[in-house]
């Protein structure tokens, strides 16, 4: 059902846009060497560099919103993150790049944007069959006489 493979990619986007804000910044050695410090960009951070209020990033980062291309493409820009990050790969092989006292963190985060998407299934599921005559009313198709 292509509703619910959107619904999966909307939720992979929100997974993904939710632990790039807690990637460890890396600092290379000159020998060759790295150290990983903790960071974590606040929603606040990036709102202000969208142009949007932090509560519509949460509703991005919750699944509740949908992020529309071309806010996605502008927050990789600002951020620098990898756009195929979000395409290409799987949300848990960012776990590597972020300190580990943050994984429970955001594999509750991840376990709320699954609650958040099976719920909008089951409306979807729900309310799917009345929409052709919802549509057909709005358009004035069926009109009611007398």
């Amino acid at each position: 059902m292509i509703i619910n493979a959107l619904l999966q990619e909307k939720a992979k986007i929100a997974k993904v846009m939710f632990a790039l804000r807690h990637l460890d910044k890396v600092i290379k050695h000159g020998d060759g060497s790295e150290k990983k410090i903790p960071n974590v960009k606040t929603q606040t951070k990036i709102a202000r560099k969208m142009n949007l209020t932090f509560q519509q990033i949460q509703k991005y980062e919750k699944a509740s919103n949908g992020i529309s291309a071309d806010k996605l493409f502008y927050l990789c820009r600002v951020e620098g993150y990898d756009i195929n990050k979000f395409f290409a790969g799987n949300p848990r092989d960012l776990l590597g790049d972020i300190n580990h006292t943050k994984h429970e963190m955001i594999h509750k985060k991840w376990k709320e944007i699954d609650l958040n998407i099976a719920e909008e299934q089951r409306l979807q599921n729900k309310y799917a069959p009345m929409l052709p005559k919802l549509e057909a009313e709005m358009s004035y198709q069926n009109t009611f006489k007398g």
